[in-house]
């Protein structure tokens, strides 16, 4: 029986350390998708340049990155201004409340990281707002928001920065995508659940059983994301011009499954 307990004891003690060694790995990968060797910020959109215009429907964009630690003041005030408009009433309606004061800091957050997509006059037009971290044990890409100007809207530009955040994501090994949405918000919720195919997360207080926690006021949806088993659509697209990338291929990449390089450069041969 002794000689049991200690096999036991031991396979318990190798467990805690597997799952130890885990967990580093895991936080080396969230460190990495967010700073370089050096320290500086990691530039994650670098990868997608043909991502990095947006020229449908009416709109010539430019999508480019920024950090909460290197964003200049008049581009996080005009992001705000957009957030503003666009969620406060949503806030205060879903009882979270709301205070200028918090979301500006929100923004310079040493941890956030931004897309901004831009017209030629320099206006920003829509923006995401989202952070590599660790939840619940997964690397995950957390949306803390994506919002567009009333200029940019009905023209695929949520669609195109929400696919962003996903080859990003798969770029930098996480797991999951997420995001929290008020349920009161019915255009946001109809877009994430059934455009860009989330789901509700096993962590939303919906799936608690918990009366208390059934009654909140949001859902935290996400989407899994496969590691990248063979080059992403950086590497066929990088050398072709920006406006080769159709709304065809954008919505290829949203149904839950990011496509094989293979298929990718197919669609990307036959768009228009």
């Amino acid at each position: 029986m002794p000689k049991k307990d200690n096999q036991r004891s031991k396979a318990k003690k190798r467990a805690r350390q597997e799952e130890l060694q885990r967990e580093k790995e895991r936080q080396v990968r969230v460190k990495a998708a967010n700073f370089n060797d050096d320290g500086s910020v990691r530039n994650t959109l670098s990868d997608f340049v043909s991502f990095q215009k947006f020229a449908r429907n009416g709109h010539d964009l430019t999508v480019s990155f920024d950090a909460g630690s290197t964003v200049e003041e008049p581009v996080s005030w005009e992001m705000f201004c957009i957030l503003k408009e666009n969620m406060e009433q949503l806030y205060t309606q879903s009882g979270w409340g709301w205070k200028d004061s918090e979301k500006r800091g929100e923004h310079k957050d040493d941890m956030a990281r931004f897309l901004i997509a831009r017209n030629k006059d320099g206006n920003i037009l829509g923006f995401t707002h989202f952070r590599f971290l660790l939840e619940n044990s997964l690397e995950v890409l957390y949306i803390y928001e994506l919002q567009v100007s009333k200029m940019g809207r009905r023209a695929g530009l949520g669609r195109h920065m929400m696919v962003l955040c996903e080859l990003m994501a798969r770029k930098q090994g996480m797991q999951k995508v997420m995001l929290t949405v008020f349920k009161d918000n019915l255009p946001a919720m109809n877009f994430y659940l059934t455009k860009m195919k989330y789901g509700i997360d096993e962590t939303s207080p919906s799936m608690s059983q918990d009366e208390e926690d059934q009654s909140a006021t949001y859902e935290i949806l996400s989407k899994r994301i496969a590691p990248p088993k063979v080059p992403v659509i950086n590497a066929a697209t990088r050398a072709m011009s920006p406006n080769a990338v159709s709304e065809e291929v954008i919505a290829s990449l949203t149904d839950g499954k990011l496509k094989p390089l293979t298929a990718v450069t197919s669609a990307l041969k036959s768009s228009p």
